[in-house]
């Protein structure tokens, strides 16, 4: 599944299983833009406003328009999710490589934030099994808070927020959205993986670096 022309025509996924059976790793993974460039995500939901670029992402991913539905586990070892990876590292070009770490990157957080891997990523050595084991806090907020005012409650609800490229309010989105933003306008380009910023170009290899530096206040 999710071949790179170029650089090995072999599959990164190799084997997935969920709830303890064998699937199709096309059938639990979509593709879809993160901070670091293309990669496969499980149980993501899309929260892009409509517009061409979120349009290229439904083409890619494959969805074409309704998504399925959240995927919930079972308890038990075995009734998680299980994925066997071929990083084909001795296929790969200098070219290809981005960091000096030799390893997977793997982002948990919730279905409607953007994957940003570089601030929270975990890391994966090839070669090796992993156990990833996750619990969760549901924090949800009355309806009757929404007659305060943000600074009161120090909340938003997911239709709040007025994100220009996001429909659902996060944390996450809002951040993200908010420092690309910044990039773009320090630089004049964003990569062409991720949401497009009006009255800008897509940056060409030589200029990439210098946006991530600006997303990172170094710019």
């Amino acid at each position: 599944m999710f071949r790179t022309p170029g650089i090995s025509e072999s599959h990164l996924l190799s084997s997935c299983s969920w709830d303890g059976r064998p699937f199709p790793c096309s059938s639990l993974f979509r593709q879809v833009p993160t901070d670091s460039g293309i990669c496969c995500a499980f149980n993501g939901e899309s929260a892009l406003r409509q517009s061409e670029y979120s349009d290229l992402v439904r083409e890619m991913s494959g969805s074409g328009g309704e998504e399925e539905g959240l995927r919930k586990a079972t308890l038990g070892l075995e009734q998680g999710l299980t994925v066997r990876l071929d990083q084909h590292s001795g296929e790969t070009t200098f070219g290809t490589i981005l960091t000096d770490v030799n390893a997977f990157k793997i982002w948990i957080g919730s279905s409607a934030e953007f994957p940003v891997l570089r601030r929270g990523a975990l890391m994966v050595e090839p070669g090796r099994e992993h156990f990833v084991e996750l619990s969760g806090v549901s924090v949800a907020a009355s309806e009757d808070l929404r007659d305060l005012p943000v600074e009161d409650r120090n909340c938003k609800f997911q239709d709040e927020g007025e994100l220009e490229m996001y429909s659902r309010y996060t944390y996450t989105n809002c951040v993200f959205e908010c420092e690309l933003k910044l990039a773009a306008k320090l630089t004049g380009c964003v990569p062409w993986f991720l949401p497009q910023v009006q009255n800008s170009t897509a940056c060409h290899p030589w200029t990439v670096g210098n946006f991530y530096k600006a997303m990172k206040g170094q710019g």
